[in-house]
């Protein structure tokens, strides 16, 4: 994602926020699942680093920590839906391309 926001942008522009080059990950296990987070990160000497973080994990015998994953999962899904594909579309139409997705989810 943090390619994709600095493709093409005017130099000078401000560095992608964490929020726009983050990406998550579901790991499926045999008994649990990790629902993860990870992000690109530059700190105040330029040094880039890359890191994760787990946001939630169940034991599928744990009913409510699986109900607990899926409601986390799914307000990720809306985010991206909603705030973080119009951030996307903003940047195509600005590097010229048009969407050709519909506009509505």
């Amino acid at each position: 994602m943090y390619q994709f926001f600095k493709h093409k942008s005017p130099a000078g522009s401000p560095e992608p926020s964490p929020a726009d080059t983050s990406v998550f990950s579901l790991q499926v296990y045999d008994k649990y699942c990790d629902y993860r987070v990870h992000w690109r990160r530059v700190d105040d000497s330029g040094l880039v680093s890359y890191e994760g973080d787990i946001l939630c994990s169940a034991f599928f015998s744990d009913e409510r920590a699986v109900f607990n994953v899926r409601s986390v999962i799914l307000k990720v899904l809306d985010w991206a839906r909603g705030t973080r594909l119009q951030a996307i579309r903003k940047k195509l139409q600005d590097l010229g391309s048009v969407p050709s997705v519909p506009t509505s989810p």
